[in-house]
């Protein structure tokens, strides 16, 4: 993440407090309004912290690409899945229809086109699988072969592509860890001896991620 980045992940659920009901618009703006004011010594700060990610991350990449065979082999997998998506570019593995009724959820969609709808489903599909990739590495970093949520989280906090994503996967998180506290499962889903007896606990659906609009009918 860049300097920016860290300071905006830092201060977004303050702003986020003092801008309730407005969207991400105004908090990004809210954010940059922030930013400029700070002295160079207190962007200084930041731009350690950047440096710092950025060199762990280097190292982390260069564990795994030494674990997968090293460069080469990594850029032959590469190549094999590029090639993959040639061949059919437009074939989607979500469906259509449920990723309109997501996008609808947003108060502020009121339709979506043929080729509209298309582009957000590869667009998600792409970025699921390449959370998907982001987060085997991680668990491979760490010699092992099952995938926790907090691989997830972690891939959402250190990679600036998804740091958009981290909060609300930091949520997802905590309620699972809920859920296996109540179910008596640890994090390796192994079975505890405490609260087996407990009903699950359901996450929040998707539509609690959007704040419907004040004046908007049921």
């Amino acid at each position: 993440r860049t300097a920016y980045f860290i300071f905006a992940d830092d201060r977004r659920p303050e702003v986020q407090k003092q801008h309730v009901g407005e969207g991400v618009a105004a908090v990004g703006r809210a954010l940059g309004q922030l930013w400029a004011t700070l002295t160079p010594e207190e962007k200084q700060v930041y731009q350690e912290r950047a440096a710092a990610e950025r060199e762990r991350v280097a190292q982390d990449l260069k564990a795994w690409t030494e674990a997968n065979g090293g460069k080469e082999a990594v850029a032959q997998e590469l190549a094999q899945q590029q090639a993959a998506q040639k061949k059919d570019p437009t074939a989607l593995a979500y469906p259509s229809a449920r990723i309109r009724k997501i996008c609808k959820l947003d108060p502020e969609v009121r339709g979506l086109s043929k080729e509209a709808l298309l582009l957000v489903t590869k667009a998600a599909e792409l970025a699921t699988a390449k959370l998907g990739i982001e987060t085997v590495r991680v668990a491979q970093i760490q010699n092992r072969r099952k995938l926790l949520p907090e691989d997830v989280a972690l891939v959402c906090r250190s990679r600036e592509q998804f740091t958009f994503l981290k909060q609300d996967v930091l949520d997802l998180v905590k309620e699972q860890q809920q859920a296996n506290e109540a179910n008596g499962t640890n994090s390796k889903g192994k079975k505890g001896d405490a609260a087996k007896s407990a009903g699950p606990t359901t996450a929040n659906p998707i539509s609690s991620y959007f704040t419907p609009k004040a004046n908007q009918p049921k």
